[in-house]
């Protein structure tokens, strides 16, 4: 598989770069020394010891690229008159970086007249950063096109779905609250977090949320207290947490997955037929009456399920015959308990008045 960073972004086409083989960081726990580099046997820990790997990543001060503001980045040298592509882990290739040396990159340099082809397919992932959705979440559009028909992060839209690595520190006003009480009452909480959104904070476009060091959240000290762990806060209008070890190496393809309990979600209604046609409804209303997958008996009591309806004012031209409706929803219908709109056609139940 050969994997490019986009450089730059259009509406109609990308521009692709060299992807450097690199050990994320954040912006708070930039490497220092080859050490930090070296998360684990893959990536050169303990080099030379029995057992470990021969290739070995270092912290490289990078020149400013495209996307990127240049400085220390845990990739891998490469020397093209002893081991060249060798030297790299399969798959990658040795290539030059202009001010940067031979590094090892993700892929070899683009042929304009190989790539790309008719039956060419690609994906694209995020970036040295995290992506947040979920089934509650709406579409959210995080690039708007400039004048220079370029594509930009959205700097006005209080809606988040991304945290980046290089998202910028927490401002001192911002570490106020804390985020939990300590288990260990011998290792206070350092690190405070306010309880605010994080559309209040002044920074960049695209570089919310903020980054903080402190302890575990259970209040459990880190292993090193030198070196503490990297958090992250996001919050937007549907969902607030807080990701932690962010300065622990996980790879490029994890999936971190976390549901609510004991909550309330949106219900989403089926519309089962062309027969319901809502346009613009004004209203949901609980009706009197409960559905006939009532009662159900929990915990020695009667659960009921009542008929919701929707009053609808329908005043668009394209369905007339829509105005002024009432629609009912069955949250529990059927043996599979889906929730949908009842019809004419609804089976013992049939409803649809206008």
């Amino acid at each position: 598989m050969l994997r490019y960073e986009i450089v730059q972004a259009s509406p109609t086409s990308l521009k692709l770069g060299l992807l450097l083989d690199e050990v994320p960081k954040t912006t708070l726990n930039p490497c220092t020394q080859d050490a930090d580099c070296q998360p684990d046997l893959e990536h050169g820990k303990n080099a030379g010891g029995t057992g470990s790997a021969n290739r070995v990543f270092s912290c490289v001060d990078i020149p400013a690229q495209a996307g990127h503001a240049g400085g220390p980045r845990c990739v891998q040298r490469c020397d093209p008159n002893k081991g060249g592509d060798s030297d790299c882990r399969p798959g990658n290739v040795c290539e030059n970086l202009s001010g940067a040396g031979y590094l090892c990159v993700e892929a070899p340099p683009i042929d304009p007249e190989c790539f790309p082809q008719p039956m060419t397919t690609y994906s694209v992932h995020a970036g040295k950063s995290y992506i947040v959705n979920g089934q509650s979440m709406p579409t959210l559009h995080t690039t708007q096109v400039s004048a220079s028909e370029v594509c930009v992060p959205v700097t006005d839209d209080p809606v988040l779905a991304r945290i980046p690595f290089s998202a910028p520190k927490c401002p001192d006003s911002f570490l106020a609250l804390p985020l939990a009480a300590p288990s260990n009452p011998n290792f206070p909480h350092p690190q405070r977090v306010q309880d605010l959104s994080v559309q209040d904070l002044a920074s960049a476009g695209g570089s919310n949320p903020c980054l903080y060091r402190g302890v575990y959240l259970d209040g459990d000290p880190a292993p090193d207290p030198s070196n503490p762990p990297v958090s992250a806060y996001f919050a937007n209008p549907q969902i607030r947490f807080v990701l932690t070890n962010l300065n622990e190496y996980a790879g490029d393809l994890v999936t971190i997955h976390f549901e609510f309990q004991y909550g309330f979600i949106p219900l989403i209604v089926q519309i089962p037929t062309y027969e319901v046609q809502l346009t613009m409804g004004v209203g949901i209303l609980t009706g009197p009456t409960q559905t006939p997958e009532s009662p159900v008996r929990r915990n020695a009591a009667n659960i009921t399920y009542p008929y919701l309806y929707v009053i609808d004012q329908g005043r668009t031209a394209l369905t007339p015959g829509s105005r002024g409706q009432i629609l009912r929803i069955n949250p529990r219908s059927g043996s599979n308990e889906i929730v949908t709109f009842d019809t004419t056609y609804s089976g013992s139940t049939p409803f649809q008045i206008q």
